[in-house]
């Protein structure tokens, strides 16, 4: 899906999800002295090991509060250098301030839609994921980080889009795309720890990859009759014998429900969507590990979900993909992903049957990602933004070089994605 929330690049104050459940980081890493001599002690040993050396070159990307101490103290080198004059930082405060207030105002328009104006819901989703998405792609293209856009994520969004704008009466794509958004899209936002700081465009982006599709989706479900009124034609999401042929045509919302005891609702509310899954699955590691494997394996640089995720060797995502061994390091990363998607998108059918479980989800899914927002406000930013006021008041920095920095104008984001640490990403 989409890489892990990153860390913000300081300069431009920004940062940049699994492509199965889950947001890595357009920082800067640097080489540690341990790291190259066992890339080194392993290439002499003949071992052909492209997580590890990845890995052990450029340090384990899960681990978000140390990599955001770095960024924040690389920002802080790059705002106290000569060259960063007045104009400069005083643009870097203004951004962030103009991203804040955008995704503060994002909020307050999309309660309006989820609660009341739910006709609003596919416009506003509509003009936000082309322009959030190019701009992901033109960040990370830069950070060679453009894998990620492949993840899973990204191609859920663009299924909703179709049903949207081409096949909005098609109830059979609406109930796939239903139970894939409410399945390891949202799901994504735990995995990669996705993060809503308000401050970040890369962090936000990942939260309205991840969060914006089972939204939209809860709005046409159970606000059909509602969602009709703006559209240019109406949405049909209920493939229920009975409310099919019920009249007037769509149903009323409450009366659609998908029978347990039907294969119908468990080949469009399961298999299906799992089929979606694992079909792009086989897509995404046909391009990865097939068609451009070589160029992978040489430019360390690039950074793909595979890499992110086995990263960390005392992850629980590391131990799985490797129980068999190295070379079975890649099926056995499909196999948990496919496992994974198996689970989550199961509970689909009761959120398309009741609309209190639907409810009870989708805050679980955003108390989280605002959780992971808050743990970084406080454990991350106000640490940092109380050594410096304790260094400026000891005299250790001077005020010029402290005001730089200063939390209170200067925002500098870490990791997620969402994210682990996001990005991607997420945004992880």
């Amino acid at each position: 899906m989409g890489r892990g929330e990153k860390a913000a690049d300081a300069e431009d104050g920004e940062e940049g999800g699994m492509g199965g459940p889950l947001d890595a980081s357009r920082s800067d890493y640097r080489l540690t002295e341990s790291g190259e001599k066992n890339v080194i002690s392993r290439a002499e040993a003949g071992e052909d090991s492209d997580v590890d050396d990845w890995a052990d070159t450029f340090g384990d990307p899960t681990r978000e509060e140390s990599r955001a101490v770095q960024e924040f103290e690389q920002a802080q080198a790059r705002l106290q250098d000569p060259k960063n004059d007045e104009k400069k930082r005083r643009w870097l405060r203004l951004r962030h301030k103009v991203q804040f207030t955008l995704a503060v105002a994002n909020l307050v328009v999309l309660a309006l839609g989820v609660f009341h104006k739910q006709w609003l819901m596919p416009y506003y989703y509509s003009a936000k994921a082309p322009i959030l998405i190019f701009l992901r792609w033109y960040f990370y293209t830069k950070d060679h980080h453009q894998w990620f856009l492949l993840d899973f994520c990204y191609f859920c969004n663009l299924a909703l889009l179709i049903y949207l704008w081409a096949f909005p009466d098609n109830p059979y794509l609406f109930t796939m795309v239903f139970a894939a958004s409410h399945g390891p899209l949202a799901w994504a936002v735990v995995a990669f720890r996705n993060s809503l700081v308000f401050h970040s465009l890369d962090k936000t982006t990942s939260a309205f990859i991840h969060i914006s599709p089972p939204l939209v989706c809860y709005s046409l479900r159970w606000y059909t009759n509602t969602a009709n009124e703006g559209w240019y034609k109406n949405f049909e999401v209920c493939i229920s014998d009975d409310c099919r042929d019920s009249e007037p045509s769509p149903c009323v919302e409450e009366h659609c429900r998908l029978p347990y005891d039907d294969l119908t609702s468990w080949l469009w509310a399961w298999a299906i969507p799992l089929g979606f899954f694992v079909g792009h699955s086989l897509l995404y590691f046909f391009i990865v590990q097939g068609l451009c494997h070589a160029k992978l394996k040489k430019d360390k640089r690039y950074l793909t979900s595979f890499r992110f995720l086995t990263a960390d060797k005392n992850s629980l995502v590391f131990k799985l993909v490797n129980c068999c061994g190295h070379k079975g390091r890649v099926p056995m990363y499909g196999f948990f992903n496919a496992i994974f998607a198996m689970l989550t998108i199961g509970p689909a059918i009761i959120y398309m049957n009741y609309q209190w479980a639907n409810i009870l989800f989708l805050c679980l899914i955003v108390s989280v990602c605002t959780w992971n927002g808050a743990n970084f406000y406080v454990e991350v930013f106000a640490r940092k933004y109380a050594g410096w006021e304790a260094a400026k008041r000891s005299g250790s920095v001077s005020s010029s070089a402290a005001a730089s920095v200063n939390p209170r104008t200067t925002s500098v984001s870490s990791g997620n994605s969402g994210n682990i640490v996001q990005n991607p990403a997420h945004e992880e």
